[in-house]
C-alpha cells in the first residue's frame, strides 16, 4: 500500500487498480427519470458507509476523503477514529488527513499517538491534522522528506503543504515547493505534485511549468497537469484545457472537461454523456470502467440536474471503482446545487 497518496484526483482514479471491479455496461443508460438532491445525498451516505467498511484498503481510503469533503450528516468522528487503528498504513494516513480536514478536535489524543508511529506517511498526516487545529509545532516537519529521495513520501509532503495554505508558519511553503521542483534529478511525479500544490496555493508563476507538463507525451503527466491547471484562472489556462479536451486520449479529454467546469462547450458535455456508455474497442472491462468513472467525475463538475440520475445509478453499480467515482462526483454536484453551503 506504499504507493497510495491520499487524493481522489483524476489521476488516482485513472491509475489505481480495479482489483474487485466488474463491468456494468447495462447500468449506465440514458436517464429517463429525475433524482432529487435529497435522494442523491441519501445514496451518497449509504455508499460512503459501505466503502468505509470494505475489505479493500483503496475503498476505505477514498471513503474517508469523500466523507471529509461531503459535509453530510453521519457520525463522522466515530467512523474516522475507528480507521485510525486500521491495519493498512494508507488508511491510517487517510483517517488522519480526514480528521484534520473536518477539524475533529476529539481526535487529538489519537493523533498524538500517531505522531509516534515509525511510518513517515502516518506521522505527516497526524501532524497535518493537528496543525489544521492550531498546533504550531510542525513548521519544519516536512522539510527533510520534501527534499528526500523517496518519491512517494516527497509527493505526500508536497500534497500536504498545498493543503495547509499560506498563513502563519506556512508563509514559506511556495519557496520550499520550488526547491523541490528545481532539485537535480527530481522525478517527474514529484515535480508534478509540487506544481499542483503551488497552483493550489495561488502561485501563478507555476503556470509555465504546468503548460509544459500539459504537452507531455505521457497521458498520465497531462492528467496531473490538468489537476494543477484547475486551480488557476487565466486565458492561457482556458486555452490549454480546451485543447486538452480535444486530446487523442479519451481519459485526458474527460479530465480536461471536468476542469473546464462551466466553461465546457456543448460538444464537451455531449462527449461526457456519451462516455458514460463507453465500450472499449478490445472489450477490456477495466478500461471501460476507468473511462466511465472519469465521465462521472466530469458530470459532478459539468452536468445539469438531468444528469444526476447517472450519479445515483453509478453509486449502485457492480463496479466498486465506479461507485468511488460516482460518490466523489456527487459531492461536487451537490456543492454546485447548494444542498450544503
Amino acid at each position: 500500500m506504499k504507493n497510495i497518496i491520499l487524493t481522489i484526483s483524476i489521476l488516482t482514479l485513472w491509475c489505481m487498480g480495479c482489483t474487485d471491479s466488474s463491468s456494468y455496461s447495462n447500468i449506465m443508460v440514458l436517464p429517463t427519470e429525475k433524482v432529487s438532491n435529497q435522494q442523491l445525498e441519501a445514496r451518497l451516505k449509504d455508499t460512503i458507509l459501505q466503502m468505509i467498511q470494505s475489505n479493500n484498503a483503496y475503498l476505505r481510503c477514498h471513503a474517508l476523503e469523500t466523507l471529509a469533503l461531503a459535509k453530510i450528516d453521519l457520525d463522522s468522528p466515530a467512523l474516522i477514529h475507528e480507521r485510525m487503528f486500521d491495519n493498512a498504513t494508507a488508511v491510517r494516513f487517510a483517517a488522519a488527513m480526514a480528521a484534520g480536514d473536518m477539524q475533529d478536535y476529539s481526535a487529538k489524543p489519537l493523533l498524538e499517538q500517531m505522531l509516534r508511529e515509525n511510518n513517515p506517511s502516518v506521522k505527516m498526516a497526524a501532524a497535518y491534522a493537528l496543525e489544521k487545529m492550531g498546533d504550531k509545532r510542525f513548521s519544519k516537519w516536512y522539510d527533510k522528506i520534501l527534499m528526500g529521495n523517496d518519491d512517494n513520501y516527497s509527493s505526500q509532503a508536497c500534497l500536504i503543504l498545498g493543503r495547509l495554505g499560506n498563513k502563519g508558519i506556512r508563509q514559506n511553503s511556495r519557496s520550499k515547493l520550488w526547491r523541490v521542483i528545481q532539485k537535480d534529478n527530481q522525478s517527474a511525479a514529484v515535480r508534478l505534485q509540487a506544481a499542483e500544490s503551488l497552483a493550489k496555493l495561488g502561485d501563478k508563476t507555476i503556470l509555465k511549468n504546468l503548460l509544459v507538463y500539459s504537452s507531455s507525451g505521457f497521458a498520465s503527466d497531462r492528467i496531473l497537469a490538468i489537476s494543477g491547471l484547475s486551480y488557476l484562472t487565466d486565458n492561457a489556462v482556458h486555452s490549454m484545457l480546451a485543447a486538452l479536451a480535444e486530446d487523442d486520449q479519451i481519459e485526458v479529454q474527460l479530465s480536461a472537461i471536468r476542469a473546464l467546469k462551466h466553461l465546457a462547450e456543448p460538444k464537451h458535455v455531449a462527449l461526457m454523456r456519451s462516455s458514460l456508455t463507453y465500450a472499449d474497442p478490445e472489450g477490456n472491462s477495466q478500461n471501460e470502467d476507468r473511462v466511465k468513472g472519469l465521465a462521472l467525475l466530469a458530470v459532478g463538475s459539468v452536468g445539469n440536474q438531468e444528469d444526476a440520475v447517472m450519479l445515483y445509478k453509478g453509486m449502485d453499480a457492480p463496479s466498486h471503482y465506479i461507485q468511488i467515482a460516482a460518490a466523489r462526483a456527487t459531492v461536487d454536484y451537490l456543492k454546485r446545487y447548494s444542498i450544503h453551503p
